[in-house]
């Protein structure tokens, strides 16, 4: 429901950008060409398109022009002269020029351009700000998968055994070395607010691996960007380690090695392993993936379950046809 809400909002965005920039003069000089209306050739020099400025001034001013539209004519002078004058703005002009069907692209070299020049933002603060946004977004992002993800261990039955377990530890504690009375209490029969602080004591306990882990600020872009010479300086001594070790002294790999050429051979990420049963990882290094005659006997065996797929499948349509039974994606 939420994609499709995002692909309708961004569609109707699309469309309205789409229709407010159908015309290309509408962002510059009107309906106008800036170089007609200063009379000089597009490749005039800044000296030319001043000279030009100068001279239409003296008849079109306002202060010389008795004219009732001389303000909207000189209007469009001055901005003619404003865009060709400044480089960067002139040089997307030229380009909307020579591009008219890139609408889009269009309007946003106009109005970056626009921004730049009447907030006068600097572009490393710019950047600054983009990259702080993009990390702010990103550990909410990440904290809110968290959330879902323990939202959902929390409904496990494993879960709510544990919190009686707790539960019933608490009670024996608090009633030792004296007789218990009363009934002893339930899960349910808790406060909101006991019931709270005995499922972050569970919460403690649990471990959420792959991409729906507990965000973690070594997992933020602009820390990212701030370790990143720390980053680059371990990754230049694992590969010498690695080179040291399994190139150049031939030493059999270890168990960090494995995993990692395992990894490497099914194209996993490290969140993506982690995620994996205990179980699965384990089967995935008895086979010995780590081995070049391992990996290609794995790929010949893949190879072949994927044409027995194949076969059935075949043959299930064959019947589905002979039977007269339509076929999805059949005309």
């Amino acid at each position: 429901m939420k994609s499709l809400l995002l692909l309708s909002c961004t569609t109707v965005l699309f469309l309205a950008l789409s229709r407010e920039c159908t015309a290309l003069g509408e962002w510059y000089c009107g309906k106008s060409n800036c170089y007609e209306i200063l009379g000089v050739e597009q490749n005039a020099t800044l000296q030319e398109i001043r000279k030009a400025y100068r001279n239409i001034s003296l008849t079109l001013h306002p202060d010389k022009n008795s004219a009732e539209t001389a303000v909207d004519d000189f209007r469009k002078v001055a901005t003619a002269y404003e865009i060709l004058t400044d480089n960067e703005t002139r040089a997307s002009y030229d380009y909307a020029l020579a591009h008219p069907k890139e609408h889009l692209y269009n309007q946003y070299r106009f109005y970056r351009n626009r921004m730049y020049k009447e907030m006068k933002i600097p572009a490393q603060y710019t950047v600054t700000v983009v990259i702080l946004i993009w990390s702010a977004v990103q550990y909410f992002t990440k904290e809110h998968m968290y959330q879902n993800a323990m939202n959902k261990i929390r409904k496990d039955p494993k879960y709510r055994a544990r919190l009686r377990e707790l539960l019933q530890e608490q009670q024996s504690t608090s009633v030792k070395g004296r007789k218990q009375s009363g009934k002893a209490r339930k899960v349910s029969d808790l406060t909101q607010e006991e019931k709270k602080d005995l499922e972050a004591e569970v919460d403690r306990e649990v471990t959420v691996q792959g991409g729906r882990s507990k965000p973690a600020l070594r997992d933020i872009l602009v820390f990212q960007l701030l370790l990143l010479p720390w980053s680059l300086a371990k990754l230049v001594w694992w590969e010498a380690q690695w080179t040291w070790r399994y190139t150049i002294n031939k030493q059999p790999y270890d168990e960090d090695a494995q995993i990692f050429l395992t990894r490497d051979f099914m194209r996993l990420s490290a969140d993506a392993w982690d995620a994996l049963e205990p179980s699965e990882r384990e089967e995935m290094l008895r086979k010995e993936l780590w081995i070049k005659e391992k990996q290609k006997a794995f790929q010949l065996q893949q190879e072949k379950a994927n044409q027995k797929l194949i076969k059935k499948d075949r043959k299930r349509i064959a019947q589905m046809v002979a039977a007269g039974m339509p076929i999805v994606g059949s005309d």
